[in-house]
């Protein structure tokens, strides 16, 4: 039902792996990581400013508020100082992800404290993720320091605790029940959710190249984390009781949109620091994130972790579907239907 129902062709993975098939599938995914890695390979990325050549510091078609009329009508001063501050949003908040929750999990599961038996070589991967999103930590606030000075244009304090706070309060119940099942989850959801920015900036040749080859280098090493995760999430719903599943299948939902919420307090906070009046700048971000197309933002974005999802029957549980379908992440069927 679930594959007609929203348009996804599942590939169900069937019984819950071995630990000796998990082992291997985990280790073909990092062959060659020494080798390859951003971390091993990649050379410290330089900011160049080549707005003079007509080049964005980030890409306007990902900030959707350059485009609006009172935007368009501002200096380019204005806009270009928010391009920078859009720059600076994301990179900070790649920042805090990877060391806030990414990293204070896989850890735990690199050191054998995920609640659940893990065989090694699947823990020697865990940490080979660990040093790569220190990297991309690094990587992201060493661009955001070069741009700041290069360009004058400074950055804006950045707090990731609301995002933070509402990740926690997802799965604070869950973790009552069974501890460290929350975490675990949302480091599932945050590294098989698939953004545009990682596809889209490295391609986008109207951004300065120090940025397109940061991001290159950040989606080179993701893809990695999100084929191991979507392992890794077969062996933790293999090793979890009916009962736990459910309470777990329940605080999904939150945890998805926990991670892909645009930070509009941040989009009003660069408007502000561009000295746009408040009440202008709060027309602006209303009128260009729109619900409605927020949410179609995010189920596109979210399309390989609901698949990950179905593959495991969690829509099948009590609840569930009804619970993704009221936070705007799945649409019913019926408002698919030719009249």
């Amino acid at each position: 039902m679930y594959a007609s129902a929203y348009g996804i062709t599942l590939k169900v993975n069937g019984p819950t792996r071995t630990h000796a098939e998990d082992s291997m599938g985990h280790h073909d995914i990092f062959q060659g990581w020494y080798e390859r890695a951003g971390v091993r390979v990649s050379a410290r990325r330089l900011f160049h400013d080549e707005r003079d050549d007509g080049k964005w510091l980030f890409s306007p078609a990902l900030l959707p508020h350059l485009e609006h009329e009172a935007v368009q009508a501002m200096p380019a001063s204005v806009r270009d100082a928010l391009a920078a501050r859009g720059l600076y949003e994301y990179m900070n908040r790649t920042a805090h992800l990877e060391a806030k929750v990414v990293n204070r999990t896989t850890h735990r599961i690199a050191l054998d404290e995920a609640g659940f038996a893990v065989a090694g070589p699947i823990r020697m991967d865990a940490w080979k993720i660990y040093c790569d999103e220190a990297f991309h930590s690094l990587m992201s606030f060493d661009m955001v320091q070069q741009v700041a000075r290069e360009t004058g244009i400074p950055d804006i304090p950045y707090s990731f605790d609301p995002v933070l706070d509402r990740l926690d309060a997802a799965k604070a119940e869950l973790d009552r029940l069974r501890p460290g099942l929350g975490g675990l989850l949302q480091v599932v959801v945050f590294e098989t959710l698939v953004t545009s920015i990682l596809g889209d900036v490295p391609r986008d040749r109207s951004v300065v190249t120090g940025v397109r080859e940061v991001v290159a280098d950040h989606a080179r090493d993701e893809a990695r984390h999100h084929a191991f995760f979507a392992l890794f999430f077969n062996r933790l719903w293999g090793a979890l009781s009916v009962p736990d599943r459910a309470a777990a299948a329940r605080v999904l939902p939150e945890l998805v949109l926990a991670c892909l919420e645009p930070d509009l307090r941040m989009v009003k906070a660069a408007l502000l620091a561009s000295d746009v009046p408040p009440a202008t700048a709060a027309r602006i971000v209303a009128e260009s994130y729109p619900r409605q197309e927020v949410l179609a933002n995010m189920r596109r974005a979210a399309r390989q972790t609901l698949r990950l999802f179905a593959d495991h029957d969690a829509f099948d549980l009590p609840g569930v579907e009804e619970s993704f379908t009221e936070a705007g992440l799945i649409v019913p069927e019926r408002l698919h239907a030719t009249p």
